[in-house]
């Protein structure tokens, strides 16, 4: 009898184990549906702004040249999510990119102020643009092909709902540790740790981190100081080799090449003498890149299309 429970004990310690090591995903635990018509009493609460939508036909593929790239581990998944991010200069967020694993149509809510007190109500948030998305998976993020022109001023902090308009898309996501923590940041904007959850505006899982891209523009001026008048980046698209040209002002440029992750790719030293510097790009993958030239602190970037 001894030996028969035993061997139940440690039977019991293996199942317990096994279902301890497995790690549900928000949408797994979450128990909270909707209705059709729920879904839409909700959504018609939500005022619509000078809404941008893109569902197919022609690409759309963001102008801004500015990304800034938070980590895109995983781990974690449901509709959504809900952050912060705080300007610290002027900034217009053009769009996200996001990483989804099946196709989606992608909604963008924005609202002034925190999101804290507004995870489960769709009051102060305004739908200010969609698109669609092909699924990449984990660790790839995709445009939203849509340009929201949402502005903020320096000092200012807005709130975004990210989300498929769909259940069983699967938006990663990160688990984080505080809501309000950085959790990525440059020299002109700040993305807080939110929160992630199901649609529509039952975002209550927290704090839960975005995964993916914020594009934004600058004021002219401040990212094109090198300026447009004087620098050449050509052909774009290309696939073998590409063309920079460069003023006649004899300083070193350093140039970097940026993959959709933040990821360097590649990195030269060209000298500004007014000549057509050329670089070898054929063993960049099919894709989209930034381009970023630096001399003397000014600074000069362009977006970059590989095929």
């Amino acid at each position: 009898m001894k030996k028969l429970y035993t061997r139940f004990f440690a039977l019991g310690l293996i199942v317990t184990t096994s279902f301890s090591g497995f790690a549900q995903t928000d949408e797994q635990i979450s128990t909270k549906t909707f209705s059709s018509d729920e879904n839409q009493a909700i959504l018609k609460q939500t005022p619509s702004g000078n809404v941008v939508s893109h569902d197919g036909g022609q690409s759309i593929m963001a102008t801004c040249t500015n990304v800034l790239y938070a980590p895109v581990a995983g781990g974690n998944s449901f509709d959504g999510n809900m952050f912060d991010i705080a300007a610290t200069n002027n900034v217009t967020i053009e769009t996200f990119a996001v990483t989804v694993d099946l196709p989606a149509t992608i909604e963008i809510y924005a609202k002034t102020g925190s999101f804290v007190g507004f995870e489960s109500s769709s009051a102060g948030w305004t739908l200010v643009g969609s698109g669609a998305v092909t699924g990449a998976g984990v660790g790839v993020p995709v445009e939203v092909p849509v340009d929201i022109a949402y502005s903020m001023n320096a000092g200012s902090t807005h709130a975004f709902y990210v989300t498929a308009n769909a259940a069983g898309t699967t938006f990663n996501y990160t688990n984080g540790t505080t809501v309000g923590n950085t959790w990525a940041s440059d020299a002109n904007i700040t993305l807080k740790e939110g929160n992630g959850g199901g649609y529509p505006f039952a975002v209550t899982f927290s704090p839960r981190n975005f995964n993916g891209n914020v594009i934004y523009c600058l004021p002219t001026g401040v990212t094109e100081t090198l300026n447009s008048n004087t620098v050449s980046v050509f052909p774009n698209p290309t696939s073998e080799v590409l063309n920079i040209s460069l003023p006649l002002t004899g300083l070193t440029t350093d140039l970097s090449v940026y993959n959709v992750i933040g990821e360097v790719v590649l990195k030269e030293q060209l000298i500004a003498n007014g000549t057509t510097n050329q670089l070898d790009i054929s063993k960049l993958n099919v894709g989209v890149y930034f381009v970023k030239l630096q001399a003397n602190g000014f600074e000069y970037s362009t977006k970059l299309f590989i095929e």
